[in-house]
């Protein structure tokens, strides 16, 4: 049973844009995955074209333009109108109240960064994980790949094997609905969807009297997948001219420029084509380069972009530089109070004091690395402070006085670091 694009439009009741792009997709991993009779095959195109809007949007459209729609659409989290009106036409703000918190979202902007996406809708970072795992692909780390027909259809097919095929076998369009997102959301049109898939699949399976004229069959080609335009790990220069203008443009997920195609580079440009309304395909063609050259930066979320600081990861650094400067302060202290203190119990205070800041200094530069800003200045400025530790010994004031200011200006700088990385979106 090949899906075309026609059956696609006869389901969505309409034009369906997408039909030519998942096509071939569909009969790839829908047998693959076991979607192989008729039933099953219309619930689970039934759901796609809902959820696509007619095989329309492979990404959630949050740009609600009145507060009734929102209200309908999330009644349990906008108890009136006055609740919703401030996510009128503010996509990613909605994003973060809706999804924020909660399906896996951790950080300030995963609201957004992993909402509705791909022919199922695929929502929340949990979800991307999990199917992404599913698939072989790293959805987490580049959430864009949902998009992409090929890759979108294949976690939907994973997604409707998991957790829908049993409801569909039972032919219950309410449990492959509750499955995918819940509840009942849009049920009239996803029956609506099913009747027509029904109707289309089974008139093909219908046979043809006996007496009945002969019919010429006219073949539709299936539009395969797009192939990519490198192999896995293959360099050209014209890949590294790539990365060089996606990372300046702020899509920094693609990594650092090496002229590699690999999944973060396929990513980072499906994600630069999703936001500049391009077809979603790792073709590198005249068009791309032309939107490349004129694209403004990427869009950075206002709460990304005003963060005092980074989330989750700052906090553990600054914990270790405030343990490390009470260390320092009980050593003032004690040199303060008691002249004769021992040489083996300062010594035992520096020590200490030298393995915390060790502690912080480490997992600091551990975290700056992965945003690839700031380690260099980081570790010159704290060889030298460690070094002290053992040059110093005779002269404790000195020693605790230099010591408490190189390690307040490098956890400082560390924490200035992650939160401009964060700001930017280099950092998640």
């Amino acid at each position: 049973m090949k899906i075309t694009p026609a059956h696609l439009k006869a389901i969505a009741n309409g034009p369906a844009p997408l039909a030519a792009k998942l096509v071939g997709p569909i009969n790839k991993h829908a047998a693959a995955n076991g979607i192989v009779t008729k039933q099953a095959m219309a619930h689970f195109l039934a759901h796609m074209a809902h959820e696509t809007g007619g095989f329309t949007s492979l990404s959630e459209n949050l740009n609600y333009t009145s507060a009734k729609r929102i209200r309908e659409v999330w009644p349990s989290r906008f108890k009136n109108d006055a609740a919703a009106r401030p996510y009128v036409r503010q996509p990613q703000k909605l994003a973060e109240k809706v999804y924020g918190g909660r399906l896996g979202n951790v950080n300030a902007g995963d609201g957004w960064r992993y909402r509705g996406g791909g022919p199922y809708q695929l929502t929340g970072r949990e979800n991307y994980r999990k199917f992404g795992a599913k698939a072989g692909v790293d959805l987490e780390g580049s959430p864009e790949l949902a998009r992409d027909p090929d890759t979108g259809v294949e976690v939907a097919a994973k997604y409707f094997a998991a957790c829908m095929a049993a409801a569909a076998a039972r032919d219950d369009i309410k449990g492959t609905t509750k499955a995918l997102n819940g509840g009942e959301n849009g049920i009239a049109d996803r029956r609506a969807c099913l009747a027509r898939a029904k109707a289309i699949l089974g008139k093909e399976a219908t046979a043809k009297p006996a007496s009945a004229p002969p019919v010429a069959v006219v073949a539709v080609p299936v539009v395969a997948a797009e192939a990519e335009p490198y192999t896995q790990g293959q360099q050209a220069p014209e890949i590294e001219r790539l990365q060089t203008q996606l990372r300046a443009l702020g899509y920094w997920e693609v990594g650092k420029p090496d002229g590699k195609w690999g999944t973060k580079t396929r990513g980072a440009l499906l994600a630069f084509k999703a936001d500049n309304d391009l077809p979603l395909t790792p073709a590198l063609d005249d068009e791309t380069w032309t939107a490349l050259g004129k694209a403004e930066p990427r869009a950075i979320a206002p709460a990304r972009a005003e963060a005092p600081d980074a989330p989750g990861t700052v906090g553990k650094v600054s914990k270790a530089g405030e343990n490390t400067m009470k260390v320092a302060a009980g050593l003032t202290a004690a040199k303060a109070a008691d002249d004769n203190v021992t040489g083996g119990a300062i010594q035992s205070g520096i020590a200490t004091m030298g393995e915390k800041a060790g502690d912080g200094i480490d997992y600091a530069i551990g975290v700056v690395t992965g945003a690839g800003e700031k380690v260099g200045e980081v570790q010159t400025a704290a060889s030298p402070l460690l070094d002290l530790f053992s040059t110093l010994k005779d002269n404790w004031p000195l020693l605790v006085l230099i010591a408490a200011l190189g390690l307040f200006w490098a956890f400082r700088t560390i924490r200035e670091s992650q939160r401009k990385a964060y700001q930017q979106g280099r950092l998640n």
